[in-house]
């Protein structure tokens, strides 16, 4: 919690926010690399070629049902990036959030840590 996710357990949950995926992105790139190759894995696998992690029904720019259409390359893990690391509206970036320290408390229950 410490670290600015309000659900610890799974990395990253399905259930994240746009702030946890965006901690994620930026604290923890493995956790993110090491989804996207299991979207690569599990899509040479699978009947239509495809898995992604998030429902590309959810997806918050370009919602999309047709399964003919969804790629890991336009649905997968690595694309949600750029919406994560945006400020409300998801189209413009915040300048100052490279500028966070990391190393102090960055809880969502924000004043409770020591």
């Amino acid at each position: 919690y410490m670290q600015g996710c309000r659900r610890v357990g799974c990395m990253p949950c399905i259930h994240a926010r746009k702030s946890e995926l965006a901690e994620i992105f930026q604290r923890w790139p493995e956790e993110i690399r090491r989804v996207a190759e299991w979207e690569r894995l599990v899509a040479e696998c699978s009947r239509h070629g495809n898995s992604t992690f998030f429902p590309s029904t959810h997806d918050p720019r370009r919602a999309e049902k047709r399964i003919e259409v969804i790629t890991v390359d336009a649905y997968g893990i690595e694309t949600y990036r750029d919406w994560a690391l945006t400020t409300r509206g998801g189209m413009q970036f915040d300048l100052l959030a490279g500028m966070n320290d990391k190393a102090v408390c960055s809880s969502v229950y924000a004043g409770v840590c020591e």
